[in-house]
């Protein structure tokens, strides 16, 4: 492929020239998009941007750590790698040394997380009682590195052999003021192994301790694992974060519609000449944002209540056909 370098000796990124574009052309985009997006839209905007510049800023200072290390290796981010049962795996980074392939899964929690027996993963969000599980960042892990290693496979049959054993995982918390605390008593060495946290750890102690214990393994052509790693990566699976906002905008427009066409025909078959009498347009605006917002919500008449302009009357008298208008817009 000619895309890397025969020999390198320091920590070299790729592609160094495009290091998280992406995620800045999201927030960017969403900032952009703010301006004109609808009122109910405005939160979940406003708390995607707040997301997205977390994991960046995680992404980032991560980056930094690894950079410096004094470890020879190819470090490739943001990878594409297709799911056995569907799905893509987006990884946030490998680092292809001699010896080993390391999987890296970078977190940025804000809230304070414990691991624990098993390595499960515990978190206590803001204004709860009590730690509640969460998903184990290792087990995602371990399903990007089946991923990978079934796409290097896959594409490149011979290098089953190569590969096996060589591919390890590394769980690294980007948050340097929110260490995880970690149950030494109850979780195993090879867990704490795969878990780093900067606020204590360097991320190259944690990189070396793992080549040291394979440092009997035979070394491998990092330039030509790195070029075969890199091109079982496919940008095209990247998923359109975005596409959830305008699936919403186009939901809510379908649904408003469709409670407006009902009403409308209500209103010559009732000969009613004031459409607050079934439906305002207001009142309709409200239902379809409620239901784009959660579909849960509304199940019955009864639920409708809770609409302005909806009171018992119309509830009783129109909320069934409502209620099965929004059923149909479920699927």
């Amino acid at each position: 492929m000619g895309l890397f370098e025969k020999d390198i000796k320091i920590p070299t990124l790729y592609p160094d020239d495009k290091y998280n574009t992406a995620g800045e052309e999201y927030i960017n985009k969403l900032r952009s998009f703010i301006d004109t997006a609808p009122d109910y839209l405005i939160d979940e905007i406003n708390e995607a941007i707040n997301n997205a510049g977390k994991g960046k800023y995680g992404e980032d200072t991560v980056r930094r750590k690894i950079v410096t290390a004094n470890v020879p290796m190819y470090v490739l981010h943001d990878l594409y790698i297709p799911l056995a049962g569907g799905g893509t795996a987006q990884i946030d980074y490998v680092l292809i040394t001699d010896k080993l392939i390391i999987v890296v899964e970078v977190k940025n929690f804000s809230s304070p997380v414990k691991v624990v027996k098993n390595g499960r993963f515990l978190a206590k969000f803001k204004d709860a009682d009590k730690y509640e599980t969460i998903n184990s960042p290792i087990d995602q892990n371990k399903d990007h590195i089946g991923a990978l290693r079934n796409a290097l496979i896959g594409k490149y049959p011979k290098i089953q052999k190569q590969i096996d054993n060589r591919l390890v995982s590394l769980v690294i918390n980007a948050n340097e003021h929110n260490n995880w605390f970690i149950d030494y008593k109850e979780v195993s060495k090879d867990i704490r192994e795969q878990i780093c946290n900067l606020g204590n750890t360097e991320v190259t102690d944690s990189i070396k301790n793992f080549l040291n214990k394979n440092a009997v393994l035979k070394p491998l052509n990092k330039k030509e694992l790195a070029e075969k790693v890199f091109s079982c990566s496919d940008p095209g699976l990247a998923v359109d974060y975005f596409k959830r906002f305008y699936d919403k905008m186009s939901l809510y427009e379908k649904v408003f519609k469709d409670l407006v066409e009902y009403r409308d025909m209500k209103l010559k078959e009732l000969k009613y000449s004031d459409p607050k009498y079934i439906l305002s347009d207001d009142s309709a605006k409200k239902i379809a944002e409620v239901f784009v917002n959660d579909k849960s919500k509304l199940q019955g008449r009864e639920d409708l209540k809770d609409i302005s302009g909806i009171g018992d009357k119309i509830s009783k008298k129109f909320g069934d056909d409502i209620i099965n208008i929004l059923k149909r817009n479920k699927f």
